[in-house]
């Protein structure tokens, strides 16, 4: 949201908020890829939302942190779709 309103007036606000939104979309999709493949596995496959679960939450604390210091951070394993 904050993204939508200010990308034009900070640049920062820009890049922080292409990079999260890109890795927003990116882990979604993964999580459905693990949903997908929880569901033909009987319920095997949903071990892996653990992890990415928690991969989602670290990534996206790290970069809260770096992005309050004036850091840029790119997040790992993010499909740059929104450039």
């Amino acid at each position: 949201m904050v993204w939508l309103l200010k990308h034009h007036e900070n640049p920062d606000v820009e890049i922080h908020g292409k990079e999260s939104l890109n890795f927003q979309i990116t882990m979604l999709g993964y999580a459905v890829v693990a949903a997908l493949l929880g569901m033909a596995s009987c319920g095997i496959g949903w071990f892996l939302m653990i992890p990415l679960v928690a991969a989602w939450v670290v990534f996206t604390v790290i970069a809260s942190v770096k992005a309050s210091n004036g850091e840029r951070y790119q997040y790992p394993l993010t499909l740059r779709l929104i450039t």
